[in-house]
């Protein structure tokens, strides 16, 4: 009995190893086959890029200006529980502008878009493979990647930096409405501490994480809708997967250059 488990418990790590190295394979794939196409841009589809761009900022405006002006109210609602007992409760500006700026803004708007419109990046294309309009693409001689993925991958890179400056702008107003409220610091000396505190390098340090985020979250959301089995549970468990890891390596990467930051000393 011991030897049927160890047997069957090889056999499962194998069969992980195996599945782990041919999904690398397709996926460095994937990525090399979409780094191609960005080179050739006389079929690029750029109507189908507006549209895209559209829905996703309709769909994402919403849900982002309520989370990033509650980030903000959050932020400076602690801080200033803390900072008053040492009368520096004009230094929440401060916080808030920082943390907003190159950190929640980012971040709060990269999961907002993972969840709406990297998900329906996986929902939609895993609609297409089930009803064998990816495969029909294929016959024909056209590359999904072209007609499908980079327009896509275009729109969430240009469209989540100016969602990031939206919610950076939404945040730093939630701290401003707290700290004239709460702490009675009037609102133009709120805007003139964070002018003085938040520079051009802090928010150039988040439009650049708002870019790879947007890379990340439509090639991921593509590539789970590309891979999508060929049932309709598959496109269930395509769009959920599309919107955890995304998350995950939303996370993973802002800790990344968390570190690359403090290494380069800004």
């Amino acid at each position: 009995m011991a030897s049927k488990e160890k047997k069957s418990l090889r056999l499962f790590l194998g069969e992980s190893v195996v599945r782990y190295f041919r999904n690398s394979g397709q996926v460095l794939a994937f990525i090399g086959n979409v780094t191609r196409g960005l080179f050739h841009w006389r079929k690029f589809r750029w109507m189908d890029c507006f549209v895209e761009m559209q829905q996703c900022w309709s769909s994402s405006i919403p849900i982002v200006s309520l989370i990033s002006f509650l980030v903000g109210v959050i932020l400076a609602f602690q801080s200033a529980i803390q900072l008053r007992q040492y009368g520096a409760g004009i230094f929440v500006a401060d916080l808030v502008g920082l943390a907003v700026v190159r950190e929640m803004g980012p971040m709060m708007a990269a999961i907002v878009v993972a969840g709406g419109t990297g998900a329906g990046f996986a929902a939609a294309l895993g609609n297409m493979r089930v009803n064998e309009e990816i495969d029909a693409l294929e016959t024909l001689g056209i590359s999904p990647i072209d007609f499908l993925v980079r327009p896509r991958l275009i729109a969430v890179t240009l469209m989540l930096p100016i969602l990031t400056l939206y919610a950076n702008l939404l945040g730093i107003l939630g701290g401003l409405f707290v700290s004239s409220t709460l702490l009675s610091i009037p609102a133009i000396a709120y805007w003139v501490e964070t002018q003085n505190r938040v520079s051009v390098t802090d928010v150039s340090i988040g439009i650049i994480k708002s870019v790879i985020f947007g890379i990340m979250i439509a090639l991921i959301g593509c590539w789970r809708g590309i891979q999508c089995g060929r049932d309709t549970a598959g496109v269930g468990v395509a769009t959920s997967s599309a919107v955890v890891t995304s998350i995950m390596f939303i996370v993973l990467s802002d800790a990344l250059f968390a570190v690359i930051y403090n290494a380069l000393g800004i």
